[in-house]
């Protein structure tokens, strides 16, 4: 029997969507980012948290802005 591995040298983004108002401590995606840290070392694994309220028209402007900045922080 032949084992076969493969090594991933792109860099991987993970991006966790949180409601706001509740905990992200513990949560899978935080987990599995602390998981495959030492998998992926350096720039290679990211891992970003976007906290979620869209309650009012002024709270959706802000996230929209906040994603554009986001955007244009990974384009770099």
């Amino acid at each position: 029997m032949t084992s076969v591995s493969q090594v991933l040298d792109s860099p991987l983004l993970m991006l966790h969507f949180a409601l706001s108002g509740l905990s992200t401590l513990g949560h899978p995606a935080a987990i599995s980012h602390t998981y495959l840290q030492p998998f992926l070392p350096g720039q290679l694994l990211e891992y970003r948290e976007v906290v979620l309220n869209l309650s009012t028209t002024e709270d959706v402007h802000i996230h929209h802005q906040n994603m554009v900045t986001l955007k244009r922080s990974l384009e770099r």
